[in-house]
């Protein structure tokens, strides 16, 4: 007779998946850990932006007061983004789930993975839109619009006409190659027109790269960053460096070729929360949750709400609605062509 052995091919075995879900996919959503975040409310944001009057003057002893000017006065206003990701559950996926014991455990409640997913995805696509966003069709007007350019209207606001609305900007025209004087000009360019430095600048990963380069054996890294949010701690998913006090971050969102210079003071994400007794009527449809990207949470005002059920299945909507704010331009700005 023939020697068979019973070997691991023949058998009839149940499959056995380890308790958690392993993501593959890159969502990290970097700028959203340093930005701070706060509650709105209304039909739109908006502040008042106050911009300079005429110069003071001299006089000659015992003159009358002849010229009278104040400060001027725009409404600088930003309509509301809305960023949604929707999903839906049929009953047999969400009993077979709840039914089966052969794991993964992250799998036996759907609705709770999909809405922990989701809000991870809501949180990632808000993160891109922070450098991207042009503020069109109900998206975020990111960096690139409100601090990348000096010759546009922002939040309402016209460059052209309110000077002191704009951004610093430089541009060589070409790729050019990093240096510290670059930088040292840069931010001497924004303290001249606002009397504060910049605290952060988000770059793409290959202008880190090149940033870090410039360091050699004394390349400065930090393990913290200190915002207005709070202290952030870098961790696997963060990475900063420090250039005379300004902390240096990587995003893989930010546009490439370009360095990102906030000051932190005058940049948040408003978002609009829903009020407490809607929040109290919808318990049972809907949650408010935080977005997590895998490396934090993250408070965005997202919430899950369950949506008519109209054929044999759940459906979802994971939405915010929220925007990027400059409340003060002129000390932030871009430095574009940034060879890598």
């Amino acid at each position: 007779m023939a020697d068979t052995p019973q070997t691991l091919a023949l058998l009839a075995l149940g499959q056995k998946y380890r308790g958690k879900i392993v993501p593959q996919i890159n969502r990290l959503s970097a700028t959203l850990r340093v930005l701070p975040m706060i509650p709105g409310g209304g039909k739109n944001v908006a502040w008042v932006a106050e911009g300079d009057s005429e110069d003071a003057e001299n006089y000659a002893d015992g003159a009358d007061a002849a010229n009278f000017s104040s400060d001027s006065q725009n409404d600088a206003i930003l309509s509301w983004a809305r960023v949604r990701k929707n999903f839906k559950i049929t009953d047999t996926a969400r009993a077979a789930a709840q039914t089966n014991e052969a794991g993964p455990d992250g799998l036996k409640d759907l609705i709770a993975h999909n809405i922990i997913t989701q809000s991870g995805k809501v949180a990632s696509k808000v993160n891109l839109q922070i450098f991207s966003g042009d503020g069109t069709s109900d998206a975020l007007t990111g960096f690139d619009t409100a601090i990348g350019d000096d010759t546009n209207t922002y939040a309402t606001i016209v460059r052209g006409t309110d000077t002191y609305w704009k951004p610093t900007v430089v541009d060589p025209g070409s790729l050019t190659p990093l240096t510290f004087a670059q930088v040292r000009s840069d931010r001497t360019a924004i303290f001249k027109k606002s009397g504060e430095n910049p605290d952060l600048a988000f770059v793409p990963p290959e202008v880190f790269d090149a940033w870090g380069n410039l360091y050699d054996a004394t390349r400065r890294y930090v393990q913290e960053v200190t915002t207005p949010r709070g202290t952030v701690k870098l961790n696997a998913g963060f990475e900063g460096l420090e250039f005379d006090g300004m902390v240096i971050l990587k995003d893989k969102d930010a546009t490439a070729n370009r360095i990102y210079y906030v000051n932190s003071n005058y940049v948040h994400l408003e978002y609009l929360p829903l009020s407490p007794a809607t929040v109290a009527a919808l318990m049972t449809m809907g949650i408010d949750m935080k977005a997590d990207d895998g490396f934090g949470m993250t408070p965005l005002g997202i919430r899950c709400e369950k949506l008519a059920k109209t054929g044999d299945a759940d459906k979802y909507m994971v939405k915010t609605t929220l925007q990027l704010v400059v409340r003060r331009p002129n000390t932030c700005g871009v430095r574009k062509n940034v060879a890598t």
